[in-house]
């Protein structure tokens, strides 16, 4: 895929482009030890202490088998019987074969998702320019089937409707919304492409009764990002209307303009 917004889609100064290389199974077990080294020395002070090792990419289903052995091969240790293990995925890649194997590890399974075909498809496309959401919801659809819901990641720009996509995972009770957050405003010039005028505009969509409006359609499935830019913006005002109105929320502090 070639989404507009995704960080290694040349809008972002601090970051790769799109490549090839895939990280080996040698690499990768590398580095989960060093990781489970280090929550082995934590245990000392925190004897509850629960890994998580999350799958992320680019798309990391492009790297399957060198997922599904790493699983293997942790499930198999003595060191950790509690490992949590996450992906987060376009889908696109799913099959049955892979779902099963990541229900049968309690895999937890994130689909990237942005509502409705006519919002998903401005910004995830594929090489070609075209839209991902009929092949993604078809996967979906399937992993559905077998684990009887599915967990979605949805990210929104100045063009997005928040009102349909509000509207489609209300309609959809199997989908579960557990992160909406905005495109990533730091070290990017993607937002160069909206006017003035569309910027202040969605921003007054976002004042309280409108959004209010909105997080009512989905307001038990949804975890809302509040990315605040330091010395830019006073998140108290943002983070009183979360709590007056029960609304689940994660504060990103962006300390560089």
């Amino acid at each position: 895929m070639r989404c507009k917004y995704c960080v290694f889609s040349q809008n972002y100064s601090n970051n790769r482009y799109h490549g090839n290389k895939l990280l080996s199974y040698e690499q990768a077990l590398k580095s989960v030890k060093f990781y489970l080294d280090l929550c082995e020395k934590a245990r000392s002070y925190n004897p509850n202490i629960k890994p998580m090792i999350g799958f992320y990419g680019g798309e990391p289903l492009l790297n399957y088998q060198v997922i599904k052995d790493i699983v293997i091969q942790l499930k198999n240790e003595d060191i950790f019987k509690n490992i949590e293990f996450t992906i987060t995925t376009n889908g696109l890649l799913l099959d049955e074969e892979k779902i099963d194997f990541f229900i049968e590890n309690d895999v937890i399974v994130l689909f990237s998702l942005d509502g409705p075909k006519s919002q998903h498809d401005r910004n995830r496309v594929d090489i070609n320019g075209n839209g991902t959401f009929d092949a993604a919801m078809k996967n979906i659809n399937k992993y559905i089937e077998k684990n009887g819901f599915a967990f979605t990641n949805s990210v929104y720009d100045p063009k997005s409707n928040l009102r349909e996509i509000a509207s489609f995972f209300d309609s959809h009770s199997k989908i579960m919304s557990m992160a909406f957050s905005p495109v990533n405003d730091n070290n990017t010039t993607y937002y160069d492409r909206f006017l003035e005028k569309e910027m202040l505009e969605f921003r007054h969509e976002l004042d309280d009764e409108t959004l209010k409006e909105i997080l009512d359609l989905n307001r038990e499935k949804t975890t809302i990002l509040l990315q605040v830019r330091y010395e830019e913006e006073d998140p108290l005002e943002y983070i009183e209307f979360f709590n007056r109105n029960n609304i689940s929320y994660i504060i990103d502090f962006v300390f560089n303009k």
